[in-house]
């Protein structure tokens, strides 16, 4: 999982296909940057694909996060944790 897009902040991440049923649209997540695991981000389920891939021989459906807080601290292509709330 990475940022995309700096101007916007939209992660881009890969859920199991045993698990996306336990999301949708609008569900919270929360992103924690690898390189300072300390810090914490929330986040919104923005997109989730009509579409499940094949990664690394994984069925996964890809989803967009988008952050809610701006943080120059970010930047695109860093490595991510994601826990998504399930209600």
């Amino acid at each position: 999982m990475s940022i995309l897009d700096l101007d916007t902040l939209i992660v881009q991440a890969n859920v199991a296909e045993d698990f996306i049923k336990d999301i949708k649209v609008g569900s919270k997540a929360v992103i924690n940057p690898l390189a300072n695991p300390d810090k914490e981000y929330e986040g919104t389920i923005s997109r989730i694909s009509n579409m499940a891939v094949q990664d690394n021989g994984e069925t996964v459906v890809p989803v967009e996060i988008t952050i809610a807080e701006v943080d120059e601290s970010l930047l695109p292509n860093f490595n991510i944790n994601i826990k998504i709330v399930v209600e």
